[in-house]
């Protein structure tokens, strides 16, 4: 900070000033959510249930919350994973199949928020089992 010259540290000041405001922003919409959620007993529980995952934390759950219509609308965990597109790939040629990548289909925010959450889960469990 000392070195820079006098413009550099009026942009630096500018730029961590606007980090506090927009961080002010940011705890007033948390603050929102989870009011919303408490207010809500059938989502406190989803959230709950999610939170049981391992590498899910409250934030994360309110995000997959946010981009699932419904969880109850889904009959099964298949049904699930095809709305996700957490699901592989297939394609097929006479008789070969083909069983690709996921698939880009659907909400890439919810894609994201499940690979991070894997992520996590495999860095915490690699952590407890000290590899």
């Amino acid at each position: 900070y000392k070195g820079l010259p006098r413009i550099d540290k009026i942009e630096l000041l500018m730029n961590l000033n606007l980090i506090d405001i927009l961080q002010n922003y940011i705890d007033i919409l948390e603050n929102e959510i989870e009011r919303f959620v408490q207010d809500n007993k059938e989502i406190l529980e989803q959230r709950e249930l999610i939170i049981s995952i391992p590498g899910v934390g409250i934030n994360t759950a309110n995000q997959i919350l946010s981009e699932i219509p419904n969880i109850n609308n889904f009959a099964s965990k298949k049904q699930f994973a095809g709305f996700t597109c957490l699901v592989p790939s297939v394609s097929q040629s006479a008789e070969v199949t083909y069983i690709g990548s996921i698939t880009k289909r659907g909400s890439p925010y919810l894609r994201n928020t499940f690979f991070q959450s894997a992520k996590v889960a495999s860095m915490e469990n690699e952590s407890a089992i000290g590899t």
